[in-house]
């Protein structure tokens, strides 16, 4: 009951940093983390001492949402506001390296500050390649900004929405694209839609940072993203050898210190000059234990951690897994095993899978 009070101290926690910029000042949302925080730090080392584990993972995600809110301390200022949450991840850190026979400590990403934004579906949107539509925003009868309660209640929303729609493409014959998406966007928040992208339509467009999904002509949509000069573009018939359902078709990667967005931009413009932190593709890697090396280095990976850990633990490593064991890290390399786990994991899961379907037929039947 105990963990279970401390747990729900961090049910809300207030990872969509962004939501807190309109109410809550920079010390305030730190405040708010830190609070946080604490309760969360209390019940990983109250887990960790309690059970007999043989591997423990916890991820700390505050130190992202900081360097995203808060730009000074990418240059060494303002450090006085956060550096309360770092003692206590640094505590917990030293804690668990104090029970353990090997400590990783490493990170997905890197961060950055950018000098400039690049949005890359507006590039497409011109290009023809990617196509918007208007949609309604919902009820916003707590903000009298938007009048499309009072709209709805009287008129049909598919019948607003094709009415809209119809001006748009009307207007789109007339008005240069930036010129109509500001207006777009304006007309869009009086009468409370917004513009989201039309998947059916659409050739290309990224669906998250990093990424772009491509109908058809991958190849012609990477040459014109090239040619911007704004990112360098990455197709996935160079990475991967197997094509996956959900496996994008082209990675956008910073060029020159601009941020490849695959937001919208509110204004209608590709590109903006501003400071922005963000994602860097360089991340950390700490390894300490008893057989490491210390301040030796490695050309490390994030797909090389996983056969690492398995390796250091004496388990298996699947067979066509990406990634080595790293040398400063197993000192036994004879011990290393591979095997086909992917039969074994199919079968396991067909088994489960046909279980709980009884399960679920006799609990009906019952």
């Amino acid at each position: 009951s105990n963990m279970k009070c401390k747990l729900s101290n961090t049910l809300s926690y207030p990872h969509e940093w962004w939501k807190f910029t309109k109410y809550a000042s920079d010390e305030a949302y730190v405040h708010i983390v830190e609070h946080a925080l604490k309760a969360r730090a209390d019940t990983i080392l109250e887990l960790a001492d309690r059970f007999d584990w043989n591997l423990f993972f916890v991820v700390f995600s505050e130190p992202d949402w900081l360097m995203h809110r808060l730009i000074d301390i990418h240059f060494g200022r303002e450090l006085q506001l956060v550096i309360d949450v770092f003692r206590i991840i640094d505590n917990v850190i030293k804690h668990l390296s104090e029970v353990s026979d090997l400590t990783i400590i490493c990170s997905d990403h890197g961060f950055r500050v950018y000098k400039g934004v690049f949005y890359v579906n507006e590039f497409l949107n011109r290009l023809g390649l990617l196509k918007y539509k208007v949609a309604h925003l919902g009820s916003f009868s707590k903000s009298p900004t938007f009048k499309a309660d009072s709209l709805f209640s009287k008129f049909s929303s598919s019948v607003i929405l094709n009415v809209y729609n119809l001006i748009n493409n009307l207007l789109l014959e007339h008005l240069p694209t930036h010129i109509l998406n500001t207006l777009i966007y304006r007309m869009a928040r009086l009468l409370g839609f917004r513009r989201v992208i039309d998947y059916d339509s659409s050739i290309a467009l990224s669906s998250e940072i990093g990424v772009v999904y491509v109908r058809k002509a991958s190849s012609y949509v990477k040459r014109l993203l090239e040619d911007t000069d704004y990112m360098r573009v990455i197709s996935i018939k160079d990475i991967y050898s197997v094509r996956g359902s959900y496996i994008p078709d082209l990675i956008i990667m910073p060029k020159h210190g601009i941020w490849p967005h695959s937001g919208l931009s509110i204004s209608g413009s590709l590109f903006e000059l501003k400071r922005f932190p963000e994602h860097d593709i360089y991340g950390i890697f700490i390894a300490y234990g008893d057989n490491i090396v210390p301040g030796s280095t490695n050309s490390i990976n994030c797909v090389d951690i996983v056969p690492t850990v398995l390796a250091y633990m004496g388990l298996p490593i699947p067979k066509g897994v990406d990634g080595n064991p790293i040398n400063n890290v197993i000192y036994n390399k004879e011990s290393i095993v591979y095997e086909n786990l992917y039969t074994r994991w199919f079968v396991n899961r067909r088994v489960n899978d046909t279980r709980c379907f009884i399960s679920r037929r006799l609990y009906r039947a019952i």
